[in-house]
């Protein structure tokens, strides 16, 4: 059930536009003088495809029932699961908003993308993520390892 909340503003041209940004609604509506016209949000509009990004996600990031965890180590030593995450941005952005994203500030876009877009990505979904980090010795030197969990919200996507 959506709960539609008009909130209403007029513009220069003395149109109407009223904007949803709450993510109970699912139906932007555009008033002009003459016309409306509704507009359906991307989580609403690209139910099956946004599921299918997810799932091509979780498969790269090895996520199955008895792994659900995943680490940023993993993903900053294997250039293949960063290349798979990095070659979904396409999809995502079609089929996701992706505006309000870290992934669109310009210092995520050079330190580890990848790790910010299947963040993201969980997380607009639904998919509760819990972190912690822990620092281990890795390659005679100790470096931080945030570790990342997701709950059982998954277990459709799988």
């Amino acid at each position: 059930m959506s709960i539609i909340i008009i909130l209403k503003a007029i513009d220069v041209n003395d149109n109407i536009v009223v904007n949803l940004f709450k993510k109970s609604c699912h139906i932007i509506i555009i008033m002009t003088d003459t016309r409306q016209k509704y507009v359906k949000l991307k989580n609403y509009k690209f139910i099956n495809e946004r599921k299918e990004v997810t799932k091509k996600l979780l498969k790269i990031l090895k996520i199955n029932q008895n792994n659900k965890t995943f680490n940023n180590l993993d993903l900053d030593t294997n250039e293949q699961i960063q290349n798979n995450i990095l070659s979904l941005i396409p999809e995502i952005e079609l089929y996701f908003s992706t505006s309000q994203w870290t992934y669109h500030h310009k210092d995520t876009k050079k330190n580890k993308p990848y790790i910010s877009i299947a963040k993201s990505v969980l997380k607009d979904m639904g998919i509760c993520l819990f972190s912690s980090s822990k620092a281990i010795k890795y390659n005679n030197k100790f470096v931080t390892c945030t570790y990342y969990l997701l709950d059982s919200t998954i277990d459709e996507y799988i």
